[in-house]
């Protein structure tokens, strides 16, 4: 099937959607998914649904495998089982051929079909092996969960190739959506007839990279309400640390009516002029941008970083030398508490 074809626009697509999101149960609407992947892939070709359904169940296994014992003899008999398929689909006619002019052979050149879209699924599976190996993902117990990343037909057969590790978290958290909301329909009131219409398109990732600038803002500036002298933000949200196992929250809380400051130095990129970055990813510790990283503060530093621009630029200086009492002014008379 094709994406361009007025079956998959007029009735394939609309018919899986309306199946997804009738259904009330996320495991439902994986089997939806799932399901449809396989009638997409297997519309041209049926019996290359089982080559698909071999490859994602040989990633499965290593995967666990490598869970319990990471061996590089079996991470190479992985790769090359993996690569046996594309190289059997691929270039048996044509190394054949080559056999045969070189060596003066005659053996039957085979006539293989190509599966479609063989390399994609093969080297997204053998990324997720790979990646498990390496141990930057766990490995997916439900050979079910995996078969959904292998084989969901909106990249199926063009691509391109997703790595594991980008979307395991949306395959987790729809369900712990769901948990949730079983939480909210049993124990609150007012949520009993309430049902999950949708969720975003997503995950957001709770913290990025940081730079090193002129000042390295800490948890202890934090938690010391320290009022710098170039301040140009503030905030009072808690510190919310989440544990990187996926378990466990710790909280350090502020006093009602306190704050502390984000001062410019920390937008500065140590080293330059004229560089100045903003949002979550300024100067700090990881235990500061567990609190300034929400929304509200980094459109505060946002808001900053662009008025110092302006004021840089209308007094020619370079951002590192901007007058920045007259942008802690300008803040300040659009309602910064700094």
């Amino acid at each position: 099937m094709v994406f361009s074809s007025l079956f998959f626009l007029y009735i394939f697509l609309p018919l899986c959607l309306l199946l997804y999101f009738i259904q009330r149960s996320l495991t439902a609407k994986n089997i939806v998914l799932v399901c449809a992947s396989l009638v997409f892939y297997a519309w041209g070709e049926p019996v290359y649904v089982l080559l698909m359904l071999a490859v994602s169940a040989l990633n499965w296994g290593f995967s666990l495998a490598f869970e319990k014992k990471r061996s590089r003899a079996l991470l190479a008999l992985c790769v090359a089982l993996n690569l046996s398929g594309l190289i059997v689909f691929k270039y048996a006619g044509f190394l054949v051929e080559n056999c045969n002019a070189i060596f003066k052979t005659a053996f039957a050149v085979p006539q293989i079909s190509l599966p479609i879209g063989i390399s994609f699924y093969t080297f997204q599976a053998l990324s997720y092996s790979v990646d498990v190996y390496r141990k930057d993902v766990a490995a997916q117990r439900s050979y079910w969960k995996l078969l959904l990343y292998v084989s969901m037909f909106p990249q199926l057969i063009a691509g391109p190739i997703v790595r594991y590790v980008d979307v395991a978290a949306q395959i987790d958290a729809r369900e712990q959506v769901y948990e949730l909301h079983r939480f909210l329909k049993e124990n609150i009131e007012g949520f009993e007839n309430s049902r999950v219409l949708s969720t975003a398109m997503r995950i957001g990732a709770r913290e990025s990279r940081m730079v090193t600038g002129d000042y390295v803002l800490t948890a202890e500036d934090l938690k010391a309400y320290v009022r710098f002298d170039d301040a140009i933000a503030a905030g009072n949200y808690d510190i919310d640390i989440h544990n990187p196992e996926g378990t466990g929250t710790s909280h350090y809380f502020f006093e009602n009516g306190k704050w502390y400051t984000i001062p410019y130095r920390s937008l500065v990129v140590k080293g330059m002029e004229n560089l100045l970055v903003a949002g979550r990813c300024i100067s700090s510790t990881h235990e500061a941008q567990a609190s300034y990283r929400v929304m509200p503060i980094v459109c505060c530093i946002g808001e900053a970083a662009g008025t110092a621009a302006g004021v840089a630029g209308r007094d020619g200086t370079t951002l590192r030398g901007v007058n920045i009492a007259e942008v802690q002014r300008i803040l300040r008379a659009g309602g910064a508490p700094i």
